[in-house]
């Protein structure tokens, strides 16, 4: 099914109305309708396979999400030049313009977000991937047409030239007995990796309808198929093959309003059958009557409705999955450590650390690559570390992702194992560590940095924004030797070092403490020399 990514992210406010275009080629003559709320596109042959549609053409901020999306204007037009006729223009090319007012930015908080709605059809004659049909079965007992007993009769819809040839609903007629039939919808989807899906609409248009029984089990509703094909009915095998758990909320047949679109809301069962993973998949869903469904004899000739279907002449009421989903952004930002000195044997040294606030959904991460910088060797560090911690900018409370990234090399571009990603929580902003543990000895003097973290370095299936600067360069400092003259001398030890200045006899001085956990003089008791 040809598909357009229609989605457009605002990291930036706007400070003018701007129009954002789309162009559009099939490879075939297409027939377009636009009723100012969603494009229908099918191929011209209504013998050829189906196209898609969009719809839900709507602009959303990162602070209310989908539930405050407000509508936006758009336009959907064949590409003409008509002011240069010696240009040939590809005649089945469009042009979608979406129309963004600056208006919005006013009050919205960024990112901003647009479109986020797909429409997916049935395929029609020849089949592809998917198609659509009703199995007809009567004249006998309830229980021996209802299970299947008798082979039912197969309506593809393959010849159908009209609305409302066939029915979905359940019958009775003295003396002839019950008759069922039932509806099989097939889509191919494809919803991006990681997105979460908001709701699901599956859609009939009803051309007519039968209320001649209109008790508790008057209603109609979507179930799970499992077809022994994707692409045509299977009599003897497909009557058995419609599902026992509702997808769906029950539409009552006495609300039902003929000529237009009947809804049926999927519920979280039928939410839950759908896999957001940027690949093409296929939905196969049905519909049953509810006396049917309920195993409840109908009692009178006619509960249900006659719908359209994927073969029938036009497009505009064809059968249709509308999916809307909310694709999560992780956004980064900096949160460098400061450059500073770092001792021989020192562990867990943070040498970058960034943050990602995470919107509209959960979000993930699943790896981090970096690249280091300064003169240090492979031998003066041991191992790198990623850790993460929630709400608290402290390292302290931190927990670990993945495994230990073993040292090797000098300075350049390395990577962590990839990891399973922990829940990252919607409205929420975690930290990030990487760490290096400091060999001993290490060359004294040796810097070590990390570059800035840009989104290229986050490996998610979330959107990804913003950036994070240069981390601090830290100073390698070596064990002390001990001083046999005058000279500055820079101690520098994780665990404790003897002390012992001048002879009084030969010149006075003191000494000061410049980096640890306190840099007071307090702490000892005696500093003069």
């Amino acid at each position: 099914v040809p598909r357009l990514r229609k989605f457009i992210r605002f990291n930036q406010k706007l400070i003018e109305n701007t129009d954002f275009q789309f162009r559009v080629i099939y490879s075939d003559e297409v027939a377009t309708v636009n009723n100012g709320k969603t494009v229908t596109v099918k191929l011209k042959d209504v013998n050829s396979k189906r196209g898609s549609g969009w719809a839900d053409f709507y602009i959303w901020d990162s602070k209310d999400g989908w539930t405050g999306k407000n509508p936006i204007r758009f336009d959907f037009e064949k590409m003409i030049l008509a002011s240069n006729n010696t240009i040939t223009t590809d005649p089945n090319e469009y042009i979608l313009t979406k129309h963004i007012e600056a208006d919005y930015f006013k009050t919205a908080t960024l990112p901003v977000f647009t479109d986020a709605t797909s429409t997916f059809y049935p395929d029609a004659h020849p089949e592809t991937y998917t198609f659509d049909g009703s199995l007809y079965n009567g004249w006998d007992a309830w229980s021996t047409i209802r299970d299947g007993a008798h082979t039912p009769v197969v309506y593809d819809q393959d010849n159908a030239t009209t609305s409302g040839a066939f029915g979905l609903g359940s019958r009775y007629i003295s003396g002839m007995g019950y008759a069922i039939e039932r509806n099989i919808f097939l889509f191919r989807y494809n919803i991006p990796s990681g997105a979460i899906i908001n709701s699901v609409t599956q859609s009939i248009w009803t051309n007519s309808k039968s209320d001649n029984d209109n008790d508790a089990s008057a209603y109609l509703t979507v179930v799970s198929t499992t077809p022994a094909s994707n692409t045509a009915l299977t009599p003897s095998s497909d009557w058995g093959c419609f599902g026992s758990t509702k997808w769906s909320s029950d539409q009552d047949i006495t609300n039902i309003t003929t000529g237009q679109y009947l809804d049926f809301t999927y519920n979280s069962t039928g939410k839950s059958q759908f896999t957001p993973d940027g690949t093409d998949r296929i939905i196969k869903t049905g519909m049953r009557e509810g006396h049917d469904f309920d195993n409840h004899p109908i009692t009178a000739d006619g509960s249900g409705v006659s719908p359209y279907f994927a073969d029938q002449t036009g497009t505009a009421n064809d059968p249709k999955l509308e999916i809307t989903f909310t694709t999560p952004t992780i956004t980064l930002a900096s949160n460098a450590p400061v450059a500073a000195n770092k001792c021989a044997g020192t562990t867990k040294v943070a040498i970058q650390s960034f943050s990602l606030t995470i919107t509209n959904s959960d979000g993930n991460l699943t790896d981090v690559d970096f690249t280091t910088t300064g003169s240090y060797t492979q031998a003066d560090i041991s191992k790198y570390q990623l850790w993460y911690r929630a709400t608290t900018n402290d390292i302290s409370g931190a927990s670990q992702l993945g495994t230990d990234l073993t040292s090797s090399g000098n300075a350049g571009a390395r990577s962590f194992a990839a990891f399973t990603s922990p829940t990252l929580a919607n409205n929420t902003t975690y930290y990030f560590w990487i760490t290096a543990d400091i060999a001993s000895p290490v060359t004294d003097g040796h810097t070590i940095a990390v570059n800035s973290i840009t989104t290229t370095n986050l490996t998610s299936t979330s959107n990804k924004a913003g950036s994070a600067s240069l981390g601090g360069e830290q100073t390698l400092k070596a064990t002390p030797t001990t001083a046999t003259n005058g000279s500055t001398q820079s101690i520098c030890t994780t665990s404790s070092a003897t002390l012992s200045g001048n002879s009084p006899t030969v010149g006075s001085g003191s000494w000061t403490v410049e980096s640890g956990p306190s840099t007071s003089s307090s702490q000892f008791g005696n500093t003069s020399t």
